[in-house]
């Protein structure tokens, strides 16, 4: 009588619950990863006696295990079945596993998808067929343990606002993805709606290429900067650029954030509680400073974490974001003698500094220009 089939719902369980590794509790070799697939179905109570091909008489083993136990009878039924309750109870602990930072969640999730990554790029991406299907499976058992860990963590994702385009929606976009991926898995003709969504790369800091815009508040970034600053992993930041970023040296291994890369940067200001109202434009200040790089003017950043303060030849300068600058704006903020004041909104032109603050500014021996004025001026201090 020929071996029926294991039914496909009952072979996703399986390497759902192996999590990549033999189930023998005294062994947990790893047998489902990049390096290939070596996992084998073992039968608890043997086919020709049961022909039970359920997902209750079925167990993940390594070859040696399960050469152990079927040829040389080294593990008794009971045993086997003790191993699955094993795995169950641990299973149950990853699902339970909620962390108090997106750093710790970031050090568990972060392996997962790069290995996900790598056996893609190689075997998908290059149409390497007999390959992908090989090594599939870890991304199967990869995925599960990627999505218990978000559900039970989704708090770290940033929500801003409850809005369509957040962390949180990326999310759960990748939990659909992975409950559609496993259920159409072994179609002969795979339909799937939704796809992979590549930024949960970038929340995760994987996809350094990933670019959208710059969030608006410099106000926001100083604090990232700040945060990193007191932690010691801030290794510089680079303004003025096309694509600004900062540098992280963290443990000695190296991380590039490109400010414009959304999904990493939200996640971070939402981690680090960095959210703050703009005042001065990021895309402004970026503009003004790539203006000092393209005419070989140096610059240097007076003290981190303020962004908005640079020094030329020294020569301070204080970049301000205002509709019209007023003499009532410079009373408020006392601005030290010998300062430059360079307002960066330039919809209003000539009247972006009123007369009474130009008059008020000479009194105080301070600076006030256009960001027209600005252009000329840096040319006469470098």
């Amino acid at each position: 009588m020929q071996r029926k089939k294991i039914p496909v719902k009952v072979e996703r369980s399986l390497y759902a619950e192996s999590l990549g590794c033999c189930l023998n509790p005294n062994c947990r070799q790893r047998i489902v990863n990049y390096e290939g697939d070596i996992s084998e179905k073992a039968h608890i109570i043997e086919y020709s006696q049961s022909h039970d091909n359920s997902y209750e008489n079925l167990i993940i083993l390594c070859p040696n295990c399960h050469t152990r136990f079927d040829r040389n009878e080294e593990f008794t039924i009971e045993e086997i079945k003790s191993w699955k309750k094993v795995r169950q109870k641990e299973i149950s602990k990853i699902l339970e596993e909620r962390f108090s930072s997106f750093e710790e969640l970031e050090k568990q999730v972060k392996p997962l998808l790069l290995e996900n990554q790598t056996i893609y790029n190689n075997y998908y991406l290059k149409d390497n067929k007999r390959q992908w299907e090989k090594f599939e499976n870890t991304i199967v058992v990869n995925n599960n343990k990627i999505k218990n860990l978000l559900n039970k963590n989704e708090h770290l994702f940033e929500d801003y606002n409850n809005g369509d385009n957040t962390n949180r929606k990326i999310v759960n976009s990748f939990i659909l993805h992975v409950d559609e991926f496993q259920r159409t898995r072994l179609d002969g003709e795979k339909v799937r709606e939704v796809l992979y969504p590549e930024k949960l790369n970038a929340i995760f800091g994987i996809e350094e290429d990933f670019h959208e815009f710059f969030l608006p508040s410099v106000e926001s970034l100083e604090c990232l900067v700040s945060v990193f600053l007191q932690c010691g992993k801030l290794d510089y930041i680079e303004l003025g650029e096309e694509r600004p970023f900062i540098q992280l040296n963290k443990l000695g291994k190296n991380e590039k954030i490109h400010l414009d890369n959304l999904p990493r940067l939200k996640q971070l200001y939402y981690s680090h509680k960095c959210f703050r109202q703009t005042k001065v434009r990021l895309n402004s200040l970026n503009f003004a400073l790539k203006y000092l790089n393209k005419s070989n003017i140096k610059y240097s950043f007076k003290e981190l974490p303020s962004l908005r303060e640079i020094t030329i030849n020294s020569n301070n300068i204080i970049f301000v974001y205002e509709y019209c600058l007023t003499q009532e704006y410079l009373f408020r903020n006392a601005f030290p003698q010998g300062t430059t004041i360079v307002n960066l909104h330039n919809w209003n032109e000539d009247k972006s500094i009123s007369a009474d603050a130009r008059d008020l500014a000479s009194d105080m021996e301070i600076i006030l220009l256009t960001l027209k004025e600005y252009y000329s001026y840096v040319h006469k201090i470098k």
